[in-house]
């Protein structure tokens, strides 16, 4: 999981280091739908192998990871313009949907298992 976290703290280098001028750089949400297709294809990899709880902590970790990561580039500025705030916002909503689904997902699965363990003991 350290690599993980490792290759996704690596991946946000594209979002630059935000200087407060009136747009984010343009590699930025680049940066964040790659960040993303890792994290899914985490999600996919781990799903299967890993017990749910361990699954759901390490998800937790890893988009914990990522959030941290953006958060300290953002309070590290001492202004933001309001076109880049419009954009960091739009980003973070992009990543709280991206993430609820890779939850829901998780969650959907495990009422599926729990029907066929209550099938399987009838």
């Amino acid at each position: 999981m350290f690599y993980s976290r490792t290759m996704l703290r690596d991946s946000l280098t594209g979002f630059g280091q935000l200087d407060g001028s009136n747009l984010l750089p343009t590699t930025s949400e680049k940066c964040l739908k790659q960040v993303l297709h890792q994290l899914m294809h985490l999600h996919s990899l781990w799903k299967e192998t890993l017990p749910l709880s361990v699954f759901r902590r390490s998800i937790g970790i890893t988009i914990n990871t990522i959030v941290e990561e953006l958060v300290q580039r953002i309070v590290v500025l001492e202004d933001i313009a309001a076109d880049a705030a419009v954009q960091i916002c739009m980003h973070f909503s992009i990543l709280q949907v991206k993430n609820s689904i890779l939850l829901i997902r998780q969650r959907n699965r495990q009422k599926k298992s729990q029907k066929k363990s209550s099938r399987n003991l009838s």
